[in-house]
């Protein structure tokens, strides 16, 4: 019976303490989660952006490749597609939004290829730049068919 008691008297003392740890607790807990849950999608979308990206420069660089042209922009975005397809419909991205996105990193591709002062170590790897390089050599070999100083 002493026990009884006893135990009745912690019980009624504790009770209010773990109520109030437990009202403190359970929503710090919450928002613990939330956070994780919000720092992990952050993550899978810094790492979506940053495939897209990349899928855009190399796609860039496959349209210079191809002359340019309708041909060259529908290749660049179907190779965006493969690429980082995930990506694109993630951001909700149609064939043509891709292209509109695809353009600035054409003409940048462009200019930087063409620049002699640039490193082409900078904006590609070296697959692609072997690519580009006999691309350009192609066009500058054979649109110099015979005028200009040696």
């Amino acid at each position: 019976m002493i026990m009884e008691h006893l135990t009745d008297q912690i019980l009624e003392i504790l009770a209010p303490v773990v109520v109030s740890l437990l009202t403190i607790l359970i929503p710090a807990a919450g928002a613990l989660v939330v956070r994780l849950f919000k720092k992990a999608g952050l993550d899978v979308e810094a790492r979506q952006r940053e495939a897209f990206q990349t899928a855009l420069r190399n796609a860039a660089l496959l349209s210079i490749g191809m002359g340019m042209g309708k041909a060259g922009q529908i290749a660049a975005v179907e190779y965006v597609r493969q690429s980082a397809g995930d990506a694109a419909k993630s951001f909700g991205l149609s064939d043509e939004d891709i292209a509109a996105k695809l353009a600035p990193h054409v003409t940048a591709a462009a200019l930087t290829a063409r620049n002699p002062l640039t490193k082409l170590d900078a904006v590609m790897d070296s697959d692609t730049k072997a690519a580009v390089i006999a691309t350009l050599h192609a066009t500058t070999t054979g649109g110099n068919d015979g005028g200009g100083s040696s």
